[in-house]
């Protein structure tokens, strides 16, 4: 049985013990937690419609390095050290979810990258997805702590990997494993109450309440429109 919880956090909580397990976008270097590649898969540019990149059928790497950057410092495929050097693009607009992203993208506060996966879950009519040529491909990690793994942690992986069709991975972007609730919760059985699993994601659908405005754009009067070329 497996419960799914949302996580706001780089490692979904992860590295704090809150979860076993996680599915993550990027790589991840830390000697306490066993990491597997899961698959590989294109990046996708988001723009505004009222960009003047929006009239363009397909955008390069190197055309987003001269646009200021929306960076996701939680769940984020990238930086602005992944472009060349004579192509590095400045930060726009830092954020620490899907739905704030999302909110800049429209907003015109810069120009976004997605995973295509992720970039199909959230349709928006304010925001245009263009090819992207060049650009490094969205690495989908799975990973669990070295020590005192869940028992299923290895198992779950190894289903994952023998399952990398494009269709599961739109459905697993962002998720982890997390420890089972307490056992009058009905989420713990058996002789250490983790026969249950609970799955939480950092790349939650946009819900009605944090949906952005139609009738007016978030506040970012300090951060710079991206520039128009």
């Amino acid at each position: 049985m497996v419960h799914t919880v949302r996580q706001d956090d780089r490692t979904a909580g992860l590295r704090d013990g809150a979860v076993d397990a996680a599915l993550l976008w990027g790589t991840i270097s830390d000697p306490r937690l066993v990491t597997t590649e899961i698959l590989r898969e294109p990046h996708i540019a988001a723009i505004s419609r009222s960009s003047t990149l929006a009239v363009r059928d397909r955008v390069t790497w190197r055309d987003l390095g001269r646009r200021c950057l929306i960076v996701n410092t939680v769940s984020g495929t990238f930086t602005p050290q992944d472009w060349p050097a004579d192509a590095t693009p400045e930060v726009g607009v830092e954020t620490s979810n899907i739905e704030e992203y999302l909110h800049a993208v429209a907003a015109r506060r810069g120009v976004g990258v997605l995973p295509v996966s992720v970039a199909a879950q959230y349709p928006d009519p304010d925001i245009l997805y263009l090819p992207l040529t060049g650009a490094p491909p969205a690495v989908l990690t799975y990973a669990y702590p070295r020590n005192n793994p869940h028992p299923y942690a290895a198992t779950f992986g190894r289903i994952l990997r023998q399952d990398q069709a494009s269709e599961r991975a739109s459905h697993l972007d962002v998720v982890s494993v997390g420890r089972p609730a307490t056992a009058d919760e009905g989420c713990g059985h058996g002789d250490d109450g983790r026969k249950v699993v609970r799955v939480a994601f950092t790349a939650a659908k946009q819900t009605a309440g944090a949906a952005r405005p139609r009738n007016g754009a978030p506040d970012h009067s300090a951060v710079p429109t991206e520039p128009v070329a």
